[in-house]
């Protein structure tokens, strides 16, 4: 009788703990906590927290969608902008003239940069809101990975490193080729870009319970714990990677598209170095297209 009353008493804790612990796990701020029974102190507790959450997730999103609408509205006026210097690089008296035609040159430079900073994040958007348009089709997975290794074979061979590719046969996926290879060209990139010279990035696909598994793994010096939760974050960059190109937007893109596909991506980070896991339904066709 005692243990039914302490676990009856324990019950409404064990709710709030579970729906805290669901909310860190999905990284989603739209779940609420539920206490059942009589008015009183954690029934009111819940209800305050929730509509804590309520304005949480209001300004959160006021401010995602701010963003999305200022990448949209820049994007015209910068291609205007970038045609434009094209047009001047072009005239006889820029290109009779070492110094404007170096400074013009930086600038479309530096206007194709935010261009593609902005496009990665309307990508990032319309992939999490389900409109990125998908051209699926079901192929072979093993030769898009010897691409992704292709293309980087000059840039790992520069550094001494290599790209080696594993994939049981048979592994195929119905996905959109362009926007997958975006994916795995990402993950290969940063793999290159944090390694060591001298070592060996690896690309592997195996299936495994019904499901398709594709994982990009290096030997670097993995990711700091205290930066881990916050990776997948537009436009989060960890202190020792700034002093690196790039502009924290590559693994929010990853993730968008992965779950655009149905899938998820996992990371596992430690002295041994870095892996990134994709995980998709067997040969099920996205939701989203």
């Amino acid at each position: 009788m005692l243990h039914r009353v302490h676990r009856n008493t324990l019950s409404p804790l064990r709710s709030f703990l579970h729906t805290s612990q669901r909310m860190q796990q999905d990284n989603t701020l739209s779940r609420r906590f539920q206490v059942a029974g009589p008015d009183g102190e954690l029934r009111q507790l819940a209800e305050q927290t929730n509509r804590f959450l309520d304005t949480i997730e209001r300004l959160f999103n006021g401010m995602r969608h701010s963003l999305d609408n200022v990448a949209h509205d820049l994007r015209t006026p910068l291609a205007r902008q970038r045609l434009r210097i094209e047009q001047l690089l072009l005239d006889e008296r820029v290109q009779q003239d070492p110094q404007l035609r170096d400074t013009l040159a930086l600038i479309h430079e530096e206007s194709e940069r935010i261009e593609t900073l902005l496009t990665t994040l309307m990508d990032i958007s319309q992939a999490e809101t389900g409109t990125l348009p998908l051209t699926l089709t079901e192929q072979p997975l093993a030769p898009l990975l010897h691409q992704v290794a292709e293309i980087y074979s000059f840039v790992a061979e520069d550094q001494g490193d290599s790209v080696q590719v594993s994939c049981d046969p048979g592994c195929r996926i119905q996905a959109d080729e362009t926007r997958f290879r975006q994916v795995l060209l990402n993950l290969t990139d940063n793999a290159l870009k944090f390694s060591p010279p001298g070592s060996e990035i690896r690309l592997s696909a195996w299936q495994d319970a019904g499901s398709l598994c594709l994982e990009v793994a290096d030997p670097g010096p993995g990711i700091d714990p205290d930066d881990l939760p916050h990776i997948f974050d537009r436009l989060y960059r960890a202190d020792k990677s700034r002093q690196t190109p790039g502009q924290g937007l590559g693994l929010s893109l990853v993730k968008a598209v992965t779950e655009a596909h149905n899938g998820r991506i996992s990371v596992h980070s430690g002295p041994d170095g870095c892996r990134f896991r994709l995980t998709f339904p067997h040969m099920t066709a996205p939701a989203r297209s």
